[in-house]
């Protein structure tokens, strides 16, 4: 398979295989056919979300679940839309980190903590035969929209 992403072009080899992600209550799952396995996603979990939106007075009560590895294991992409269903949002002032509540749990939306040193992908988009530039373009269009406007509290 290979992978356009921010970081550089890369390929790896892959399986495709159907898989069912559950929720985190594991009350409700999504079906993923196609899913593309490989050996390792050159990705690392945040230490401590919860401790990162701690510092942000609008995100302090949301309840962020806590990886027990700091290893990615799944990578949805924009194709699997039922587990990107926003269910609730959070949102604070112009720049600061958007809360989504989806079916897969919380998710935080925010500039990623890392050292000068170090080297970082946010966003991997797969290539198959959809034009490199327009998924750039989106994706650059997608990071600077103004989410000011809306509010979508939990009731």
């Amino acid at each position: 398979m290979a992978t356009a992403t921010l970081g550089g072009p890369m390929e790896c080899t892959s399986e495709s295989i159907d898989i069912r992600l559950l929720s985190m209550d594991e009350i409700q799952s999504i079906g993923i056919d196609r899913a593309f396995v490989v050996d390792n996603i050159p990705m690392r979990a945040v230490p401590s979300i919860r401790e990162l939106a701690g510092s942000w007075p609008h995100l302090d009560d949301i309840p962020f679940d806590e990886l027990t590895e700091d290893e990615v294991g799944i990578l949805l992409v924009s194709e699997v839309s039922e587990a990107h269903l926003v269910f609730y949002r959070r949102l604070g002032d112009k720049k600061q980190p958007v809360a989504l509540k989806t079916l897969v749990g919380w998710i935080l939306l925010c500039p990623m903590p890392i050292k000068a040193t170090q080297k970082a992908v946010s966003r991997c988009m797969a290539g198959y035969s959809q034009d490199v530039q327009d998924s750039l373009q989106r994706l650059h269009n997608a990071e600077n929209t103004d989410t000011s406007a809306y509010n979508l509290a939990p009731p």
